[in-house]
């Protein structure tokens, strides 16, 4: 998101370093900061939930966000060209133009995903999403008021001219008609009857459902990828604007950044299942959607493909194996050729702990696992209580945080990300505790108190993590400050982060109610 079109070569002192320290034209690295903010803190997050809303009201934010986003594009333009180049070959610049290629990429598929609906009249959501009816009322109050979601809040989201708030949407087994959009064909973003006729004469096998599916799976899947993408970019702006990682220091920044960012946005991703999302899955601490598990004798059942979803301690489980597999042979790639340190030997014991402790957690999820151990025992297993992933991370963060460091602030900073990521484990071990004496019963998402607290250590240590590499630590000592310090402002941010997200779910829950598809 913030491309170089122009690379200006000229040298400057050698005091100045990085963007943030080069004082001429800083107002537009500022604006370029503000707008790029704008449109992926703030404006893209609310458009990727009312995409998985079925909101109408998500054509117009994204075509919020695609302007926002070329105004930064146009200012880091125009701030590059008036500037020397201070970080050479960064890939922040790379990603940039690989993301605006990406966002243009998403909406032809959303323009292309709407014409082939209402071309085909497809019946393509009976047999591809399902709906769940979540109650707005507790069980057993005698309401009648349901709110119709839909049932795989990771599957397909909305295209750009989808109006998901007409009439004719409906749970799983009703058809979607086009009718909705024949009727408005020339007030919406984009004249489809023009693009239709286009399409038509030049390409007219385009025009059937398996296109159709194919552009909405794609279409949800970017949007739902720019988040991790968006965490990635900022990440490297905020590298290249202070100029770290350089040389062979690059080795450590990563390692520190893309760990510590993975812990980020595990904890965002906690906050989020807290929240109710992923409930079709089972991984909002509720039992997985079933025909026979419905809390109303007339709510739909769940899609087929939900029965075959892993659940959230597998996908854990299996992260952690991927990761020790590759780290066996990562820690030693800063001395690729040398002689191992003691550190690099800590490092691949650690490496080796997350293989065995993955692989275990993956044994323990495994159904023919458990009916090799108990044959002739039914082994179906409703609601997963598997401790592996939280008893990685909890002697993850003990061994860390008595690593000894280079200096006094390095090794502060370490304890510190390492007693949270222990106590992150710890409350998530206490939600197992909980539910092992007093299983869910519904499939309504609950939320457990202990999770809240998990995913504010796990998004807090994550960035403290990310702030313990060498360039930041010594850039912290020049300045003279403490470790208090960044655990301060860490604390500060992962708050602010927290609250944004039960915001931008809120929406969702705002959209899916149907105020957001409301005639206005």
């Amino acid at each position: 998101m913030h491309p170089a079109a122009i690379n200006n070569t000229t040298q400057v002192n050698n005091t100045t370093t990085n963007y943030f320290s080069y004082e001429p034209h800083k107002g537009w690295l500022y604006l370029h900061v503000l707008t790029m903010v704008l449109a992926w803190v703030i404006v893209m997050p609310v458009s990727t939930m009312l995409s998985i809303a079925g909101s109408r009201h998500h054509a117009s934010t994204q075509i919020v966000f695609l302007i926002v986003n070329a105004v930064g594009i146009v200012f880091s333009t125009i701030y590059n060209g008036l500037t020397p180049d201070l970080y050479p070959n960064n890939f922040h610049h790379k990603l940039g133009w690989a993301l605006a290629c990406i966002l243009g990429l998403q909406a032809v598929i959303g323009v292309l995903a709407s014409v082939a609906r209402r071309s085909t009249g497809s019946t393509w959501r009976s047999e591809s999403v399902g709906f769940l009816r979540v109650p707005t009322h507790s069980p057993g109050d005698g309401s009648d008021t349901h709110l119709y979601r839909r049932s795989r809040d990771s599957g397909h989201g909305a295209s750009l001219e989808r109006d998901s708030g007409s009439e004719y949407e409906g749970f799983e087994g009703q058809d979607w008609s086009p009718a909705l959009e024949e009727k408005s064909t020339g007030g919406g973003w984009v004249d489809l009857n023009m693009v239709e006729r286009y399409l038509s004469s030049h390409v007219p096998f385009i025009f059937n459902n398996r296109v159709l599916v194919a552009c909405d799976f794609l279409y949800s899947m970017i949007a739902r990828l720019l988040i991790p993408l968006a965490f990635t970019q900022i990440s490297l702006g905020v590298v290249t604007s202070s100029g770290i990682f350089m040389g062979s220091n690059v080795f450590n920044g990563l390692a520190h950044f893309i760990k510590g960012g993975i812990f980020f946005l595990y904890g965002i991703l906690t906050l989020g299942r807290w929240l109710g999302a992923f409930g079709e899955l089972g991984w909002a601490w509720n039992l997985k959607p079933t025909p026979d598990s419905s809390w109303r004798q007339r709510t739909p059942p769940p899609p087929p493909s939900s029965r075959y979803a892993p659940s959230a301690e597998m996908v854990e489980s299996g992260l952690i194996f991927v990761y020790g597999c590759a780290n066996v042979f990562l820690e030693h790639l800063a001395s690729w050729g040398g002689v191992w340190s003691h550190s690099d030997l800590q490092h691949v014991s650690i490496a080796f702990m997350f293989f065995g402790g993955g692989l275990l957690g993956l044994l323990i999820e495994s159904r023919k696992i458990r009916r090799l151990l108990t044959p002739g025992v039914s082994t179906s297993l409703d609601f997963s209580l598997n401790p592996l992933p939280a008893i990685v991370i909890f002697v993850l963060g003990i061994l860390m945080s008595q690593h000894h460091q280079h200096s006094h602030l390095s090794t502060m900073i370490h304890t510190q990300w390492g007693v949270l990521l222990a106590a992150g484990a710890v409350f998530r071990l206490l939600t197992y505790m909980q539910f092992f004496r007093s299983p869910p019963t519904s499939a309504a998402p609950s939320r457990p108190p202990t999770e809240v607290v998990a995913a504010f250590c796990f998004m807090a240590g994550g960035l403290v993590f990310m702030a313990s590499n060498k360039d930041t630590v010594a850039y912290l000592e020049r300045i003279g400050v403490d470790a208090m310090f960044s655990l301060t402002v860490t604390v500060g941010v992962t708050a602010l982060v927290m609250s944004w997200v039960t915001v931008v779910m809120a929406v969702k829950g705002w959209a899916v109610l149907g105020a957001g598809n409301s005639e206005v």
